[in-house]
């Protein structure tokens, strides 16, 4: 062996790297912990990780594979708009004072009534807001210009009127 040196930084190189995967995969409890640490850092810094949601400004509800699980709900599918519905409900009686949703409604889900009882909660709730997105990208066709496309995704059409935002 001519560069032991080299094969060692190699080696622990490569030990470094599937230890690190193998801790970051959000599927195994070290990789659950390191994403709930993520958003629970801030609040444990200022020692506010054990408060009660009633007493922090903002609270943010995460929809993990955890979440999926004990729900008995599908990760690879959307999470059900009946739930989301819930969901609001039950952070109105819990005199919230506005609901942000980074998920994007633009498309009907396969329940209508779902559909209905979302957009009645979202109206109920009175400040509830919903995503939209802008998302560009560019191409070329080979020897001609560069074109790019824009695609601007809302919320369907009911549940967006039934939103403050």
């Amino acid at each position: 062996m001519r560069h032991p040196q080299f094969t060692a930084a190699t080696v622990l190189a490569l030990f470094c790297a599937c230890f690190g995967g193998w801790l970051l995969r959000t599927s195994s409890v070290t990789g659950s912990a390191l994403t709930r640490a993520s958003y629970d850092s801030y609040l444990a810094r200022f020692d506010l990780a054990n408060a009660p949601p009633t007493n922090t400004p903002v609270v943010i509800i995460y929809l993990d594979l955890e979440s999926h699980l004990r729900e008995r709900q599908d990760p690879s599918k959307p999470w059900p708009r009946a739930l989301h519905a819930q969901l609001l409900r039950r952070l109105k009686a819990a005199s919230a004072r506005a609901v942000v949703f980074d998920i994007i409604f633009d498309t009907a889900s396969a329940d209508a009534g779902a559909d209905q009882s979302l957009a009645d909660a979202l109206r109920d709730q009175g400040r509830a807001v919903l995503a939209g997105e802008v998302s560009v990208s560019s191409q070329s066709t080979g020897d001609g210009p560069w074109g790019r496309t824009t695609r601007l995704a809302l919320p369907m059409e009911s549940l967006r009127n039934a939103a403050a935002a």
